[in-house]
């Protein structure tokens, strides 16, 4: 998770549950390329309540001045990814804003989240997408799904370091954005492109964070499918994961 190198995919969705005057709050989705997804085409019926809204990083971002469907607002020019906040933006009743690095940045080693450092490039544009789509839903920031431990676990450094600072980095998102509830997506352990070893530590360190760390939870990943790379869920496993977490925002 945490080095000083990189950081690559959030998405923010704001959940509805049992409300009937439309959604009043935003969950922050933040990880990498298993954030930014691997579904494309069509996903299913979308709600006309909802709205959807994408950010890729590192390029120029524009402030968040429209919402609209989950199909409309792709980016130009990009595959239309789509990773588990479809499910989690539809069983929450949830608007979704999501930022994200793409492959040509993991292809250059970007992708842990030295970013989310107060020395990284990607935190205040997170907290200013967060905003703008604040004032533009009327909904406040009420929870981070955290799914990021894919490129910290190629390297000894990061994994030792996870711990710490994923801690870090849940204390400066309560400090910055408010009192979140925080969900943790556990390292992969079908992630066999990473030394077992590594994923073994993240876990633990995931482990550790969440028994440890008031309103923070973890949700398992073992029996989620991976593509042949044994890095990146299949397009349903991320779906998957995406109604695991609302299941565990919702409880």
């Amino acid at each position: 998770m945490i080095t000083r190198r990189g950081f690559v995919a959030g998405m923010l969705a704001a959940p509805l549950v049992g409300c009937v005057s439309g959604p009043q709050e935003i969950v922050w989705m933040a990880g990498q390329s298993n954030s930014l997804g691997r579904t494309t085409g069509h996903v299913g019926p979308v709600r006309e309540d909802l709205h959807y809204w994408y950010h890729w990083l590192p390029f120029p971002e524009p402030p968040i001045t429209a919402l609209g469907d989950i199909e409309a607002l792709r980016p130009p020019g990009w595959d239309p990814w789509i990773g588990g906040e479809y499910e989690l933006g539809t069983r929450l009743g949830a608007h979704v804003c999501k930022t994200a690095r793409g492959s040509t940045a993991l292809a250059a080693g970007v992708g842990s989240t030295g970013d989310w450092a107060p020395s990284g490039e990607e935190w205040p544009k997170a907290v200013a997408s967060l905003r703008s789509f604040a004032a533009l839903t009327g909904a406040r920031v009420s929870a981070l799904v955290w799914n990021q431990w894919e490129t910290d676990a190629l390297d000894v450094g990061a994994t030792e370091s996870y711990e710490s600072n994923l801690r870090a980095l849940i204390d400066r998102a309560r400090g910055e954005v408010g009192p979140l509830r925080v969900v943790i997506t556990a390292a992969s352990q079908r992630a066999t492109s990473r030394p077992a070893a590594h994923i073994d530590m993240i876990r633990a360190a995931q482990r550790a964070v969440a028994s440890s760390v008031p309103g923070v939870a973890i949700v398992e990943t073992s029996g989620l499918a991976m593509e042949p790379d044994a890095a990146h869920y299949t397009p349903e496993a991320q779906r998957e994961l995406g109604r695991l977490c609302a299941l565990e925002i919702a409880a």
